[in-house]
């Protein structure tokens, strides 16, 4: 019965061994400063009889003398793998680790083994949580992979509705261009139809009238003259109206002729062209009128 309550006991002190984190912090400083000398480059990555690094694994392995390999500080040591600098090279740290560590046994020579057990599974954990770490950013990489394709479709996904929005807005704009377009040469086909229709109806009154003046008086040059002058009026009102309607709704009668445009003018400076040429109907008119009268007064003065 003493036999087995010592054992019960000795069992009692090595669980609250395990519980106090001021045995196992000497031990974890040590390791970690380990990991901090590979990272700087400071232990040979070739020789195997590093002695720089043996010391340190001997430290490492009386820090661990009062240590129960089954009650590693695992949460210390898989921190430490996480924040080392060169994640990519604990595999060569831990070969260089074990390679040492094997020198180390061969020349230990204290009969306790524990501190060395201890290192020996602080190596173990040491690849698993290298393994475990790899692992997760293998995933980490394929899933910040899969986001970034979603993310890439997704902009090539705008990227198209963008275009077809705008290429929508261009074919309203056009409707709209369109519809103000019919809007304005409905007006203006509306303006010249009733200014045509007044002036056609005002003109034949105004020549009515004049022929009931001398019906009479058998001469006619002063009817003529009296209704070529009435005819002129009418065209040149009709035409400056016309002119006014063009530019309410922005098409003025005189435009810049395509030699002028070349010259970079914004009016035209061929008057002659624009009132000849371009409006031919309104020069033949009054030109004819102007015939016209020129018969009416020459009858007027013979038979005066």
């Amino acid at each position: 019965m003493t036999s087995g309550n010592s054992d019960n006991q000795n069992k009692k002190e090595k669980l609250v061994k395990a519980l106090d984190t001021s045995i196992s912090s000497a031990f974890t400083r040590k390791y970690k400063e380990i990991i901090a000398k590979f990272d700087e480059g400071e232990y040979n990555s070739v020789d195997r009889q590093n002695e720089a690094l043996e010391n340190d694994l001997n430290e490492l392995v009386k820090d661990a003398k009062e240590l129960d390999p089954k009650f590693l500080p695992y949460a210390s040591i898989t921190a430490i793998v996480y924040r080392a600098k060169n994640t990519t090279d604990l595999p060569n740290y831990s070969q260089q680790i074990k390679l040492c560590m094997k020198d180390v046994i061969r020349d230990y020579k204290g009969d306790n083994l524990n501190g060395v057990e201890c290192v020996i599974k602080l190596i173990e954990h040491f690849d698993l949580a290298t393994n475990q770490m790899s692992d997760l950013y293998s995933r980490q990489d394929e899933e910040i992979k899969e986001v970034e394709s979603n993310l890439s479709n997704q902009n090539d996904t705008l990227e198209k509705n963008k275009g077809d929005l705008e290429e929508i807005v261009k074919q309203l704009n056009g409707v709209e261009t369109i519809k103000g377009t019919i809007y304005t040469e409905f007006i203006t086909i509306l303006g010249i139809f009733s200014a045509f229709i007044f002036g056609i109806f005002g003109g034949f009154q105004s020549i009515n009238t004049t022929l009931k003046i001398f019906e009479n008086n058998r001469l006619i040059g002063k009817p003529l003259m009296m209704s070529a002058t009435i005819m002129i009026a009418l065209m040149i009102i009709l035409y400056m109206f016309i002119g006014w309607l063009g530019q309410i709704v922005g098409r003025p009668l005189r435009r810049t002729c395509y030699k002028c445009r070349e010259n970079g003018n914004q009016e035209c400076v061929h008057i002659f062209r624009h009132l000849i040429i371009r409006h031919i109907g309104f020069s033949v008119g009054i030109f004819a009128m102007m015939i016209v009268f020129t018969i009416g007064l020459v009858l007027a003065l013979t038979h005066h």
